[in-house]
């Protein structure tokens, strides 16, 4: 919910001859269904996992990547509702899995006082 709009996204499919995920919009006040309009991030294989969200009063779009080709997460920021060019790549956080050796030969036990 932002600005008095219900988002989300649709299944993956064909829309307009190519196959891809829309965000979806229902503005509560006026009873109107529309698209958002997002940058080609969903066209890309390599995307796993795709999440809306808020973040402050900005919509977001979080993509999971496959381990496959690294791992990670891409948080899109749509800077300017309603507005495609706004879309901005605000942060990258790469994957992290320990493997057992590694995750206990960096523990340091902490002095007993």
């Amino acid at each position: 919910m932002l600005n008095g709009k219900m988002r989300w996204l649709t299944q993956f499919g064909k829309y307009n001859g190519r196959r891809d995920r829309l965000i979806a919009s229902f503005d509560l006040d006026k009873e109107v269904f529309a698209v958002v309009p997002k940058v080609d991030f969903v066209a890309k294989p390599r995307i796993h996992k795709f999440h809306l969200a808020v973040l402050g009063d900005c919509l977001v779009v979080a993509l999971t990547l496959p381990r496959q080709n690294g791992g990670g997460i891409e948080i899109w920021v749509m800077k300017e509702y309603n507005v495609k060019e706004s879309w901005v790549k605000e942060f990258i956080i790469g994957a992290y899995t320990p493997t057992p050796n590694s995750a206990t030969r960096n523990l340091q036990p902490l002095p007993h006082k």
